[in-house]
């Protein structure tokens, strides 16, 4: 979406200027031809075949080339010819081509390995935009990235998240998460990379992180144990996407279970409602988290009946499920 709005922003910025020109009378008062006009029988990029998209990627306006990669990305996923054009507009000269060209890959539904080592390339890109475009479509393709495909990339992608660039760092983390359990099997790295931006100076990269991580999920040995790290982190946004991965992941966070009931402490009343959840979740597993969700029972909650928090009300009955689950009784009715 965003590429979209970027591209019709450019394209509009274009066509104002091009207005403005073609209302201009020069010297003599004879009025020129309105700008464009000659272009009036030109085929839109919309009707261009491929082969006519291709040729104007050599075209020296860079809105026009821009214009031709997105439709080049309009047909992506319908056409492996017009995939092949959007790489070769990897190599062109503005880096505004080749961020839009990336990006117009993301809504591929069975990507080649050609087209995802092309993008892992893009990765170094001497440009920021192209770098982030790119590391942005295989955050989208991850998970359907070939199996020829995984080992390559998620070595690039871990090289991606030492990227002095946030936004890269970010999607970068993210397309690590998106090789799911193969990934983590197959590239030794991505447990380093991933740790690496646990720690990360922007909370937006360690909330990406720990998102990473938990789409990896129970079945990969280290998962839980950095999560549990996340659960230490001093944003609350970062602690409650490792929250939400380890209730996702279930009985097999058992060892985050005091981790866990940390939270049930803080001042953000959603994440103690998550942090319930997460405990409900593991079950019997949690039992190390039994005297803190007692403890916020037995004090009541009084303190939190006035609260503008939407969960605010949801805490007791949260609380109350997980100590059944862990407790080992049914749900109450």
């Amino acid at each position: 979406m965003k590429l979209r709005s970027s591209v019709r922003a450019l394209l509009g910025l274009s066509v104002a200027v091009a207005c403005a020109c073609s209302t201009t009378t020069p010297p003599g008062g004879a009025r020129r031809e309105p700008a464009g006009t000659a272009a009036k029988t030109a085929k839109t990029p919309a009707e261009q075949t491929v082969p006519e998209l291709r040729a104007s990627l050599r075209n020296p306006d860079v809105l026009t080339r821009i214009q031709t990669v997105d439709e080049l990305g309009r047909r992506a996923p319908a056409s492996a010819e017009a995939v092949a054009a959007a790489v070769e507009a990897f190599s062109d000269e503005s880096p505004l081509v080749r961020r839009f060209a990336a990006g117009g890959l993301a809504q591929l539904t069975a990507p080649a390995s050609s087209t995802v080592s092309a993008l892992a390339r893009l990765l170094r890109d001497p440009e920021a935009d192209p770098r982030e475009s790119a590391a942005r479509t295989l955050a989208s393709l991850a998970p359907r990235v070939p199996a020829d495909g995984v080992a390559p990339l998620g070595a690039a992608l871990s090289d991606a998240a030492a990227d002095p660039v946030d936004a890269v760092r970010s999607n970068a983390v993210q397309a690590l998460g998106g090789l799911g359990e193969r990934g983590a099997r197959e590239v030794p790295r991505m447990r380093a990379a991933l740790e690496r931006a646990l720690a990360d100076s922007s909370d937006t990269v360690r909330g990406a992180a720990a998102e990473a991580v938990g789409k990896l999920g129970g079945g990969v040995a280290w998962t839980v144990a950095l999560l549990t790290k996340a659960l230490a982190d001093p944003v609350h946004d970062v602690r409650k996407m490792a929250v939400v991965a380890l209730e996702k992941i279930g009985p097999a966070a058992a060892p985050a279970a005091k981790a866990l009931a940390r939270q049930l402490h803080g001042k953000e009343i959603y994440l103690r409602v998550f942090a319930a959840d997460a405990l409900t979740a593991i079950g019997p597993g949690a039992r190390a988290a039994l005297p803190d969700l007692k403890a916020v029972a037995a004090k009541g909650y009084a303190g939190i009946r006035n609260s503008k928090e939407a969960e605010a009300g949801e805490l007791p009955a949260a609380i109350e499920r997980a100590i059944r689950s862990i407790e080992g009784k049914p749900p109450k009715s």
